[in-house]
Order: C-alpha cells, then sequence, then structure tokens
C-alpha cells in the first residue's frame, strides 16, 4: 500500500512540475514574441548577419571586413565555403 502511495505521488509531482514548465513556456514565449500594434524599425543595422539552418549549424555570412570592404561567404552543409 504504501509503493503505491509513493508511485502516486511522484505522479502528482511529474504532473505538477511539466504544468510549471508549459507555464513558464508558455510566459517565455509572449515576453519574446513580436508585439502588435508597432511599427516595425526604418533600419536594422549590424557589421555582421550570420546564415543559420534550423540546427542552429552557421550557413552564411554577410558582413563588412576591417578594411570596410563588404563579403558575403555561402557555406555547404559540409561547413566548407562553396554553396
Amino acid at each position: 500500500m504504501r509503493e503505491k502511495n509513493l508511485r502516486r505521488s511522484d505522479f502528482y509531482i511529474g504532473l505538477a512540475l511539466l504544468s510549471a514548465l508549459v507555464l513558464a513556456g508558455n510566459y517565455g514565449l509572449r515576453q519574446t514574441s513580436a508585439q502588435t500594434g508597432k511599427a516595425a524599425p526604418a533600419f536594422l543595422a549590424a557589421r555582421e548577419f550570420r546564415l543559420v539552418d534550423a540546427f542552429g549549424k552557421m550557413r552564411g555570412i554577410i558582413g563588412v571586413e576591417r578594411d570596410n570592404s563588404t563579403s558575403l561567404c555561402l557555406l555547404n552543409s559540409a561547413g566548407t565555403v562553396g554553396a
């Protein structure tokens, strides 16, 4: 009987933790999502933009070099230069 109560208790603790994670994730998504009703900025400026795939692997770079020349580098699936 005690073992059954412990398993039930573990189940409810796990359920509570799962619920807390879902709520925290929902809150985080709401805080980071785009806000409606605000105008988009006129432009976005940076010295470098990185293109990444769905797995976070870098696939390209558009940037400005130290000598102020512009660069465009495309990487293939192996991560080497060349699309």
